[in-house]
């Protein structure tokens, strides 16, 4: 083993960290380095990146099972050739540099936060630790909301996790069987917009231009659960899904949130056009800590 790993830099690309590490272990080592709590212990993507030099990275939003980090003080062990080493430590005279380099995530409406926060151990021989911590808050600190009704809660309890994906799901199959796609139909859909507009619209024009329409049979989902849940039904749901059963191909402009649970026929086409050229727009986990990011 090397006598000493130290953690020399720590950089972020938004949600991606990588960190440097000095350590000379012997160049034909198979050298490897995890992140370790207690009896906890993940693997890092560890890069030889010069002699005596590792590139450890992490995506922090999506570290384990399309998870964040979970909470916890972790030290970056490494291993060489499977016998694991002493934790990686820091140069104390750079101690004022883990603050900077710490981060805090808010998200969900500010009601939640995601830390990642670096210190060094209280011991003689202190490590980097690198805390992680997820926390949220109840409510979003505006009028309270009405209360729910005891039936309003039980037919939300009885329609949540695996039972209401299935019910989706056999609810999919039968209007599969029963309503098959033509083989030209096309669902323009969005959760976002409350008509024909952006993106869609001009798909569907430039269809019509060019007499496409002639070929092609159109259909169109537009609900925005976000400004007005209370047009998000069932009934609603329902028939959005058989659009789905019955259609060849779906364009979508952004997040279409039943599109998760829903087991897709492979024949079926998603085509999400949501354009992304510019250098301010971001997607997906880019977009987290920035406003108007959603949920893990």
């Amino acid at each position: 083993m090397a006598g000493r790993v130290r953690i020399t830099a720590i950089m972020w690309e938004r949600v991606n960290l990588s960190l440097t590490v000095s350590a000379d272990f012997a160049p034909e080592r198979k050298v490897e380095f995890s992140i370790v709590d207690g009896e906890r212990e993940f693997g890092v993507h560890t890069e030889l990146v010069a002699p005596g030099e590792y590139l450890l990275k992490i995506n922090v939003t999506n570290f384990v099972d399309r998870k964040q980090v979970p909470n916890g003080t972790w030290r970056f062990v490494p291993s060489v050739d499977g016998v694991p080493g002493a934790a990686a430590d820091f140069d104390l005279d750079d101690i004022e540099k883990l603050d900077e380099w710490s981060r805090a995530y808010l998200y969900d409406g500010n009601k939640s936060s995601y830390v990642v926060a670096f210190g060094i151990s209280d011991e003689e021989h202190p490590v980097l630790l690198m805390r992680t911590y997820a926390l949220a808050r109840a409510g979003g600190g505006g009028a309270a909301a009405a209360p729910v009704g005891l039936k309003t809660r039980l037919r939300r309890k009885a329609l949540t996790g695996k039972r209401r994906t299935a019910i989706i799901n056999n609810w999919y199959r039968i209007c599969r069987r029963l309503f098959p796609p033509p083989g030209n139909r096309i669902l323009f859909a969005s959760e976002m917009r409350s008509g024909l507009e952006g993106n869609l619209l001009r798909i569907r024009d430039r269809m019509v231009e060019r007499g496409l329409d002639s070929k092609y049979t159109f259909a169109y989902s537009f609900r925005v659960p976000n400004q007005s849940p209370d047009h998000v039904t069932w009934k609603g749901t329902l028939q959005l899904i058989k659009l789905f059963a019955s259609s060849d191909i779906v364009l979508v402009d952004d997040y279409v949130s039943l599109l998760e649970p829903l087991e897709l026929a492979p024949e079926t086409k998603i085509i999400q056009v949501w354009h992304a050229g510019s250098g301010f727009k971001s997607i997906g986990y880019s977009r987290f800590g920035n406003y108007g990011s959603p949920k893990l």
